[in-house]
């Protein structure tokens, strides 16, 4: 099993994308993070398929997001994190 994120930000919104390999079903839990700021669960997007969609409407930037998984049978998590955090500009 395994976790992956995209980001798209159009200055308003950012839309989030990706995929859980090894499962097509299930729920992904979306944080917004931001540095020095506790890490803020903002929703939870439907697996299907395998796939994901999300969009948050964050009040500031910079910021960045992970997406958590959680295996239903083990409660093991698998995650993944944006690399490049979303920026004002």
């Amino acid at each position: 099993t395994s976790v992956s994120l995209e980001a798209t930000d159009d200055g308003t919104n950012v839309s989030l994308s990706g995929r859980v390999r090894g499962t097509a079903t299930g729920s992904v839990t979306i944080y917004r993070e931001r540095p020095g700021e506790a890490r803020t669960a903002v929703g939870k997007a439907q697996v299907s398929g395998g796939e994901f969609a999300f969009t948050d409407d964050p009040p500031t930037r910079p910021l960045t997001y992970r997406a958590v998984y959680a295996d239903p049978q083990t409660g093991l998590p698998y995650a993944a994190l944006l690399r490049n955090p979303i920026d004002a500009s």
